[in-house]
Order: C-alpha cells, then structure tokens, then sequence
C-alpha cells in the first residue's frame, strides 16, 4: 500500500491521526519525517514549495 500527502506548506497533516506537524524549511527528497504525535514516518519524495510524502511502511 502506498499512501502518499502532500503538504499545505511547511504543515504536515498525519493521515492517520490528523494532527499537523511543522516542517523544516530544509527538508530534501529522501529525508524522512515522523509524526510528533502518533510516531509514524513518510519519506519526502518530492520537495519545493509545497512537499509531497509517502508513508513508510513497517516490514512484518
């Protein structure tokens, strides 16, 4: 499954607990953000402006 977001901004709307986190203005494509809320992770695999983030899936 691969869900993707993109931010509004510097803000990251989690996709699964809704809360927002704030970005950093020198995030690059490969980094990876963690929700300061829930704890899970997206890698950045677009950055400008606006950044676009895919979900990091744990292996089972």
């Amino acid at each position: 499954m691969d869900e993707q977001t993109t931010t509004t901004g510097k803000t990251l709307t989690c996709i699964e607990c809704k809360n927002e986190t704030q970005l950093s203005d020198t995030l690059k494509q490969g980094d990876v953000v963690e929700c300061e809320f829930c704890g899970i992770e997206f890698e950045v695999t677009e950055a400008g402006v606006e950044y676009t983030l895919s979900l990091i899936e744990d292996e089972k």
